[in-house]
């Protein structure tokens, strides 16, 4: 009878062994994706923050000194990083390249 009761307590012990195995791999794992993504988060963040983009269309009656005034005041805030003028000839030329030479229907 003691052989009997050894072998139920051995079998006990393993799946008690096996299931605090499993039970701390997967918490290492779950620990280890998490401090991956707390530590590229902030990466992350950055990228997609800079990557923002604003489209500004001005009044087509503006001149080039008002267009050029309005681009510096805006260069000068402290989250812009990049800015690009185009001109309204660059305009066309750029959305007849990407939509056709009839691009003016799409907005209509």
């Amino acid at each position: 009878m003691a052989t009997g009761k050894n072998r139920m307590m051995r079998r006990r012990l393993a799946g008690a062994w096996l299931s605090t195995i499993v039970s701390i791999s997967v918490v290492l794992l779950v620990v280890g994706v998490a401090s991956l993504f707390l530590l590229n988060a902030r990466d992350v963040s950055d990228y997609f923050r800079e990557q923002v983009k604003f489209v500004v269309i001005l009044n087509a009656d503006i001149s080039d000194t008002d267009a050029a005034s309005v681009g510096a005041d805006m260069k000068a805030l402290p989250f812009v990083k990049d800015l690009r003028y185009v001109s309204r000839e660059e305009g066309v030329a750029e959305m007849s390249a990407m939509l056709g030479e009839d691009f003016i229907s799409v907005f209509e």
